[in-house]
């Protein structure tokens, strides 16, 4: 007998604790209830005091009928900026083999002066002997 009584006091427990469990989750979702209504009162009340927002564009006409297509008019400045740059590099490139052949004249007549007095030495130098 006392495996039943055991098991009939357990099963008794169970039932008062699920009993106890089911009424704090009405109890909760009671709370959370009147929770959500409260909130849902503060939202309409929030709304309910918003101003009106404003359309700037309400009083604003349809003026595309004013325009006119002007594309004909327009030119492009830049159209034949392609060919200018390309006489503009073919000049430089001139410039440069102009410059190139000034500097090579330039260190050939450096080193005919430089080289002049050495030659003259060595002239000198042969004569003695």
């Amino acid at each position: 007998m006392g495996i039943a009584t055991a098991i009939a006091v357990g099963a008794g427990v169970s039932a008062i604790g699920g009993a106890v469990a089911s009424n704090q989750a009405k109890k909760a979702a009671a709370r959370a209830g009147r929770a959500q209504s409260r909130a849902q009162a503060e939202i309409n009340a929030l709304k309910s005091k918003r101003p009106k927002p404003i359309n700037p564009y309400s009083s604003t006409k349809d003026l595309s009928e004013m325009a006119k297509d002007l594309s004909g008019q327009l030119t492009n400045a830049f159209s034949n900026l392609g060919v200018a740059t390309q006489a503009a590099e073919i000049q430089m490139e001139r410039q440069i083999s102009r410059l190139q052949i000034h500097l090579i004249i330039l260190e050939l007549q450096v080193l005919a002066l430089v080289g002049q007095p050495l030659l003259h030495k060595q002239h000198c130098s042969l004569r003695k002997v």
